[in-house]
């Protein structure tokens, strides 16, 4: 690849490179994220072949690779793009499970970073019809956020629309440089929360097997939006004290501290950028049973937007700051426990799908990185996705949290009087069976 330019990494790309070295992976695609883009009939495999590369060469972070990625300074290298061929599967007469997508070569080859773009394609047919494209992506290339822009550029190419891009990465870490005041102002902020951080929570060292499973609620989103309207907090605080609440009672812990993944999308300019923007913005909340439960939630999104604010920070410059206060367990993504809410999704499921009667067992997207990893999304209703390792929920917990945190969301809504103490975590749905043991229901 010809370097067309180069310069520093932003905050999010150097969390993702000093993550991936930090925590792993075990396995070699840990940092891949396949996605299959489906598409309606009568379109062929050169337009769509077509558009892919109108995206890749729209967007500079699909065309970067990273030099001096385990140095003081990793630098990103945007290259000319080439035109590249799709390759053509044949998924005639398959039988597609869910995920399928994530199984094949394109999902299972790893990326070198250093010498290859972080994305790839592969363009799929059946019965000799174009039927969608599998699009891979390095974390370091693209969050959820980015991902969802690629999609939605992708899909306006194919409509013959010209992509207007309004930034790119480099632009973005002379911004984040040139903000120094506001750096010095994140790292001091954590410096002062560091010592409030459950030592349990920071860890870093649970290499167990992960599992992974579904939730789909429309009750729960409709009680969550109540909740969100009477307390004039978000949606996302809600959700995420319905997260705390159900941890404490599945675990029997008194307080936790989650690594909220914060987008850093709050300015237009950066909002729909295709790169990897998120990162970690630490918070701990307690289980005081006396206490009102919409007290708490609004403790909890007080807390929340507060971390979601300082979370643009540079995570080298983060943990020099915390050794040279002193700080104990100075790593800045040592955190077992993470929370990510994804904002809307077109995610739906028919009525009678697993997740929306029980709880849908699911190929986990990685095994390295958190050992408790709760994400969730709005749309046609509230889509809780949990992966946890062994070690940390055991063969029941994760069926019992999920159960927990609808019922309690229910409880958040119907009884505005509530103190924790009141909030109980049976499930309303029968789960009755439901856990996981190398790989099989029982």
């Amino acid at each position: 690849m010809i370097v067309a330019k180069e310069g520093p990494v932003t905050f999010g790309q150097l969390s993702v490179l000093r993550s991936v070295e930090h925590l792993g992976p075990p396995g070699p695609v840990d940092a891949n994220t396949a996605q299959f883009w489906e598409l309606p009939a009568g379109i062929g495999a050169a337009a769509v072949e077509s558009a892919w590369n109108l995206v890749v060469e729209a967007n500079e972070s699909l065309r970067t690779t990273y030099s001096r990625v385990d140095s003081i300074d990793p630098r990103q290298r945007v290259g000319i793009h080439a035109r590249a061929s799709l390759p053509v599967i044949d998924a005639s007469g398959w039988d597609l499970a869910p995920g399928w997508w994530t199984t094949l070569p394109p999902a299972q080859e790893p990326f070198d970073v250093g010498v290859e773009p972080p994305c790839r394609a592969a363009v799929v047919q059946r019965e000799g019809g174009v039927t969608g494209l599998i699009a891979v992506f390095h974390h370091v290339a693209a969050d959820d956020t980015g991902m969802r822009s690629a999609a939605s550029q992708f899909r306006a190419c194919l409509a013959g629309d010209t992509v207007q891009v309004p930034a790119q990465p480099l632009e973005l870490a002379e911004a984040e440089r040139g903000a120094t005041r506001r750096h010095e102002m994140a790292l001091a902020f954590w410096t002062q929360r560091w010592a409030s951080f459950v030592p349990a929570d920071r860890q870093g060292t649970d290499r167990t097997p992960r599992s992974q499973a579904t939730l789909f609620s429309t009750r729960s989103q409709a009680a969550a939006t109540a909740v969100s309207s009477r307390l004039g907090v978000s949606l996302q605080a809600v959700a995420l004290s319905a997260g705390y609440l159900a941890l404490f009672r599945t675990t029997g812990r008194s307080a936790t501290t989650f690594g909220l993944m914060a987008s850093n999308r709050f300015k237009r300019r950066w909002a729909t950028m295709v790169t990897s923007m998120n990162q970690l913005a630490p918070l701990t909340a307690v289980d005081r049973p006396e206490q009102p439960a919409g007290e708490f939630v609004r403790l909890v999104y007080a807390g929340s937007m507060e971390a979601y604010s300082n979370a643009e920070y540079s995570v080298d410059a983060l943990g020099e700051h915390l050794r040279a206060a002193g700080q104990p367990a100075p790593h800045p993504l040592e955190f077992d426990c993470y929370f990510n809410f994804l904002g809307d999704s077109p995610a739906d499921f028919p009525p009678d799908h697993p997740a929306v009667t029980a709880i849908s067992w699911e190929r986990p997207r990685r095994q390295s990185g958190p050992a408790f990893h709760l994400a969730m999304s709005t749309g046609a209703g509230l889509t809780i996705t949990l992966r946890a390792s062994r070690s940390y929920l055991g063969t029941e917990g994760i069926p019992r949290m999920l159960g927990a945190m609808e019922a309690i969301l229910l409880q958040l809504a119907a009884d505005d009087t509530a103190t924790l103490a009141d909030l109980r975590p049976d499930p309303v749905r029968d789960l009755h069976g439901f856990s996981f043991d190398d790989g099989r229901l029982r």
